[in-house]
């Protein structure tokens, strides 16, 4: 069986402080549909690198599923939106972060 290569990445969780799933989809090109709670928030560009949705709520995220599916032609955009935006998260960017909020 040969599988087809994903186009978006769709990540609903508990809870995740940073998304490590996410970023590393990012980092393949992938634009995200993700929940409030599942780290997207400081990834995730909205419309841009993918969408935010609400924790529990699967029509939001079908609505969104379905905008992708409408809207082929902004994949491109997105997947290289989504790819720059992971580059700019590196370890180094995290832990200067970290040392700002411990210095404040």
């Amino acid at each position: 069986m040969v599988s087809r290569p994903m186009q978006v990445q769709r990540r609903e969780a508990a809870e995740e402080g940073l998304g490590m799933v996410l970023l590393e989809a990012m980092a393949c090109g992938l634009p995200l549909i993700a929940t409030r709670n599942a780290g997207g928030e400081d990834l995730i560009v909205e419309g841009k690198t993918g969408f935010l949705v609400l924790p529990g709520a699967p029509a939001a995220i079908a609505e969104k599923i379905e905008w992708f599916l409408q809207n082929r032609g902004q994949l491109p955009a997105m997947s290289a939106a989504a790819r720059a935006k992971a580059a700019e998260l590196t370890w180094a960017v995290y832990e200067e972060k970290i040392l700002d909020a411990i210095r404040d």
